[in-house]
């Protein structure tokens, strides 16, 4: 590790140290990485009713098929976050979605494109969720959510909902 490396990582706590060090790897392993423009903003919904959240597996025409993921998508040219998520959920799952706050933030390189992942905490004022697009939806206990495949990029945001829940329940 060089000086320059050692300087930028001093007081940084240890799992910060080891959380960087793999999202370094990855961009390294990256061809699509945003260090050559070619990161694409992506938007998901944490949507949560009664103590359940809810999941969408992924349709078998799509990458990812069959794997589940939070109802989202790309952030098109000139959109804001935040519309971004209110059209994928439409187009989706066929409901408006009430976008809160950032649930949390992850980057993530797939072989064939690198994502910056921005999941929001989300509400459905009205309606129920329809089938649109994927190919199952389910409402899940948090503890189950790690019951099921999930795309690389959401993996670690499970474990995040996960220790949310449990800092609640103390």
């Amino acid at each position: 590790m060089d000086k320059q490396m050692l300087e930028a990582l001093k007081g940084i706590k240890q799992s910060d140290i080891r959380e960087r060090r793999s999202v370094i790897v990855e961009e390294e392993k990256c061809p699509f990485s945003h260090r050559n423009g070619n990161r694409v903003d992506v938007v998901a919904a944490l949507i949560r009713r009664e103590n359940k959240i809810m999941i969408c597996q992924r349709p078998t025409w799509k990458a990812r098929a069959l794997q589940w993921e939070f109802v989202g998508g790309k952030v098109e040219k000139g959109e804001e976050l935040d519309e971004a998520l209110v059209r994928e959920c439409y187009e989706e799952i066929g409901v408006y979605v009430s976008v809160g706050d950032v649930f949390t933030e992850v980057e993530h390189c797939y072989p064939d494109i690198s994502i910056h992942l921005y999941l929001f905490n989300c509400t459905i004022p009205e309606g129920e969720p329809q089938m649109k697009e994927h190919n199952d939806i389910r409402w899940v206990e948090p503890a189950e959510l790690k019951c099921f495949e999930f795309c690389a990029a959401d993996v670690d945001i499970i474990d995040k909902i996960i220790e949310a829940e449990e800092e609640k329940a103390r």
